[in-house]
């Protein structure tokens, strides 16, 4: 079989025939789809994780919201404790100014 190419050369070629084209064009597409497939799962994958970081978000916040009222709760009895040190600190003095005072 003989081709006759554009600038008239004659070559020998023999024809493949066009069943290896569709062959390799099934190929491709079979790749393709495989690919498609590894990207879908691994958008899935993904996404299931995102979902956990949501929820874990979500309870990480919840938590914050927790250790904050403990912070404010400890604050408050900090600041009840100081007033009672310096309350007991004015008491004290008062009474070693009357202990002085006897001798």
């Amino acid at each position: 079989f003989f081709f006759q190419a554009e600038d008239g050369i004659r070559d020998f070629c023999l024809s493949r025939g066009l069943g290896d084209v569709y062959k390799r064009q099934v190929h491709g597409v079979r790749e393709r789809e495989g690919q498609a497939d590894d990207l879908q799962r691994e958008l899935s994958r993904l996404s299931e994780n995102y979902a956990q970081m949501q929820r874990l978000g979500g309870e990480l916040n919840e938590e914050i919201v927790t250790v904050e009222q403990h912070v404010t709760s400890l604050e408050n009895i900090n600041k009840d404790l100081l007033e009672a040190l310096e309350q007991w600190a004015s008491e004290d003095e008062k009474i070693r100014e009357l202990l002085n005072r006897r001798d």
